[in-house]
């Protein structure tokens, strides 16, 4: 088993860099790959991006969504006057606007905002992170979306 980590330049999301452990570096075939499946309509919760919760209605353009987050304080929690709470915006291309800057993936937009929170953090679930107006993460719109289309 490998620990590879995958880095993403947060102002050119198209900058992206692997590191692999030196003694077991392995080599990649870049090649896509054709794989059949008995069941090609049948999507997986990694194959559900944001413009397929805009497709299905559960997501609009130009929705709003909210992430509140708090950095640690040493080993204190901060307190609820420390939470920053941060604006995404919801685009016809399934990409989220935080402070003008566009990010193309729910994990990208949140870790920018906890980036800018204070924390040194490098990765973060965005699809926990961020909620809509009626409280519901973009993760339990993905589980709705999967079920939706998986129902046979």
């Amino acid at each position: 088993m490998w620990t590879i980590k995958k880095y993403v330049d947060l102002e050119d999301q198209n900058n992206i860099l692997y590191e692999f452990p030196e003694e077991y570096k392995p080599d990649i075939d870049t090649k896509e790959e054709t794989i059949k499946q008995e069941n090609q309509n049948h999507k997986y919760i990694y194959d559900v991006t944001l413009l397929d919760l805009i497709q299905s209605n559960l997501l609009e353009v130009e929705e709003e969504i909210e992430m509140q987050y708090a950095p640690m304080i040493g080993n204190k929690k901060a307190s609820k006057e420390d939470k920053k709470i941060y604006k995404g915006i919801i685009n016809n291309d399934g990409k989220i606007i935080v402070n003008n800057k566009i990010f193309d993936s729910p994990n990208h937009a949140a870790l920018y905002c906890i980036n800018n929170a204070g924390s040194p953090r490098k990765t973060v679930n965005g699809w926990t992170s961020w909620k809509t107006k009626n409280g519901k993460t973009l993760h339990q719109l993905r589980m709705e979306y999967l079920q939706m289309v998986n129902k046979n």
